[in-house]
């Protein structure tokens, strides 16, 4: 076994090393939402152990987080990626800021095509945020009233912009 010290600073040289990257939970201003620990992806998507749905899930985290660098370093403004989380372990995936205002939400599954209730709970608190439904295995895209996009992960991938 290893200290939580020990853990930290492990994570801290993986990180100094780029070999991972942080994503923190978004915590402002939302009723029972508590501090969780941040998520960690790689950005070797080769060095990803587990299932398809893991491998997606960090394939998508290294393409936000381009997109996020291509804003902070083109326009000049604040990008962040975060995840969202509740007390009631409701889970957003990603959840992207610009110049600190909500701006994405975004959920991964492989084969999921129904839409994700978590949207529903949190679009309560960010009602004019894009809402995205990232399917591998997606036979048909669609788009809900209350702007919820499903939309085919290799489609969406080679496509989407946060400009």
């Amino acid at each position: 076994q290893c200290s939580d010290k020990t853990v930290k600073r492990w994570l801290t040289i993986l990180e100094n090393m780029y070999v991972i990257f942080r994503v923190g939970p978004f915590h402002r201003n939302i009723a029972r939402t508590i501090l969780k620990a941040p998520k960690y992806y790689f950005y070797d998507t080769g060095q990803v152990i587990g299932d398809s749905g893991i491998k997606l899930e960090n394939l998508t985290a290294c393409a936000l987080l381009k997109e996020i660098h291509y804003i902070e370093d083109y326009f000049g403004e604040q990008a962040q990626l975060y995840y969202l989380k509740t007390k009631d372990n409701r889970e957003i995936d990603f959840f992207v800021t610009r110049k600190e205002a909500p701006f994405l939400m975004a959920e991964v599954k492989w084969a999921d095509t129904s839409p994700s209730r978590n949207f529903t709970v949190f679009s309560k608190f960010f009602p004019r945020v894009r809402k995205v439904q990232i399917v591998k295995e997606l036979d048909r895209q669609k788009t809900y009233p209350d702007g919820l996009e499903i939309r085919a992960a290799h489609n969406w991938l080679a496509d989407f912009s946060l400009t």
